[in-house]
């Protein structure tokens, strides 16, 4: 890259003679120069000009052409052609064709000294991360294809890698959001999707869904807004600063892919103002039977702000608001953004189902969405703790036990007055006069799945302390005059 070359300024001196020497520390020909570099030129063997040529004042490595630079250089070349012009007509003679010789050397020595020294300051630089970094995405775990209305050529570029193996984000990375009234499926959706070789759900943050409703509650308040106004923080500024908190939540929270995606349930309250932050978001909105949501919910004491979980009729009331709110989200930010994923068809028919949420999703076609309990807690699987209330259902294999154990727990009032307790059952498809209702006839593996698990006494017994450890043992529920063990 970088080549010593002579140029003669004056006609009286001949090329085979000592010539002016310009120094072009960039092409090879004079009049290209690439990535930068700069000429020096001496008449007389004294420098009389130093030209940047390319970028303003920048050689190859992005080192800064200072004026301590160019005086040090113009001194050295000062230096290594301090012979006399009247030599030239002595070369002949050994003295001087020694001196001469000498003097080659030297100044070829100093113009590597020059070179090395480049080298060695342009490699310091970029190991302390001074330069710009050109970060590459060939780590990404597949070839290019189609992803989320964006080629995945533009996925790689939402995110990068540097000389340490770091991870970094952009806001345009399409991120998947799974949510819904907890107690819904959510974290079975998430397993199934960290199943996939391609993306990392992990487990909730809990955090994000709050950060977001105390956004939105400082914007929607005019009285705090004037305030923030007058500081000058505008709601794009709250906006870009909520956007990079989250992000770096998400990415650092697990492992890295090449799709990441978020499993916070009432995250999906705020699909509208994450849209603006995350503008290629894809949102899963998981919907469940509300009779069935609200027993899980009380019978494994699942504490949620804002529900009363001491009362079905209550609950189910609570229930009702929450899945509207996200319904209507849900329909603000459009079909091709949000799709409604009904758990029971989803344990129902797991492969017809995930097919058509992957392909939602623009994510190839992965077999390990539907024997996700062979990556529980494995190297680029699902990732499960103890202090999830799901982890032991999402162990075992996509079953039916749970769509239809909640029958027998529903008060007799509560079934009576379910069409005006829970309105939004009707509207999503659910019979509220139904016990049991018939969501549909399971796949032959589904099938399959459940004969395994009845017959599979040990499986239930090493788990049984953990199932009824949920509620204490003397509580009891009373249904239609007949007393039930916890369920």
């Amino acid at each position: 890259m970088f080549k010593l070359r002579w140029r003669t300024s004056s006609p009286s001196i001949g090329a085979s003679k000592l010539a002016t020497p310009v120094i072009n520390l960039g092409s090879s020909h004079p009049t290209t120069v690439h990535d930068g570099g700069v000429d020096v030129k001496l008449q007389q063997h004294r420098v009389v000009s130093i030209r940047s040529v390319g970028d303003p004042g920048t050689l190859e490595h992005g080192i800064s052409l200072s004026s301590l630079f160019v005086n040090v250089l113009r001194q050295t070349l000062d230096a290594v052609t301090s012979l006399r012009r009247e030599t030239i007509d002595k070369y002949k003679s050994p003295a001087m064709k020694l001196i001469r010789n000498i003097g080659r050397l030297r100044l070829l020595t100093m113009v590597m000294f020059i070179l090395v020294t480049v080298y060695a300051v342009g490699q310091l630089r970029s190991s302390y991360g001074l330069d710009n970094i050109n970060m590459s995405s060939n780590q990404a775990k597949t070839p290019d294809k189609a992803d989320g209305g964006m080629s995945l050529r533009s996925v790689k570029s939402s995110y990068q890698y540097d000389d340490s193996d770091l991870v970094y984000y952009k806001k345009d990375v399409p991120l998947i959001w799974v949510g819904g009234v907890p107690r819904s499926g959510t974290t079975l959706m998430r397993v199934l999707l960290d199943a996939h070789k391609d993306v990392r759900c992990g487990e909730e943050t809990r955090v994000i869904p709050r950060l977001l409703a105390m956004h939105i509650g400082m914007v929607k308040s005019q009285r705090e807004m004037k305030r923030l106004l007058q500081a000058k923080i505008t709601e794009s500024v709250l906006d870009n600063a909520l956007a990079a908190y989250i992000l770096s939540i998400i990415s650092q929270h697990g492992e890295r892919a090449l799709r990441l995606c978020n499993k916070d349930p009432f995250a999906l309250k705020s699909m509208d103002k994450i849209l603006k932050m995350f503008p290629h978001s894809k949102f899963l909105f998981m919907v469940r039977d509300g009779r069935a949501t609200v027993h899980s919910i009380i019978s494994r004491h699942v504490t949620i702000k804002g529900f009363n979980i001491q009362s079905y009729r209550g609950a189910l009331q609570d229930w009702n608001r929450a899945i509207e709110f996200m319904h209507h989200e849900c329909l603000k930010v459009g079909s091709d953004v949000c799709m409604p994923v009904f758990y029971e068809q989803l344990v129902l028919h797991p492969q017809s189902q995930m097919r058509s949420i992957l392909k939602f999703l623009n994510l190839d076609w992965d077999e390990m969405v539907l024997h996700h309990e062979k990556t529980i807690n494995k190297t680029g699987g699902a990732s499960v703790s103890g202090t999830e209330l799901s982890t032991d259902q999402v162990e075992r294999p996509i079953n039916t036990e749970a769509l239809t154990s909640w029958v027998s727990f529903i008060p007799a009032d509560v079934r009576r007055d379910m069409r005006r307790i829970a309105p939004m059952l009707q509207l999503l498809g659910y019979d509220p006069d139904a016990y049991p209702p018939i969501y549909g006839e399971p796949d032959q593996m589904v099938k399959d799945a459940d004969v395994h698990l009845m017959q599979s006494h040990k499986f239930y017994q090493e788990r049984k302390p953990r199932f009824l450890g949920i509620i204490p043992p003397l509580q009891l529920v009373h249904v239609e005059n007949k007393t039930l063990p916890p369920q």
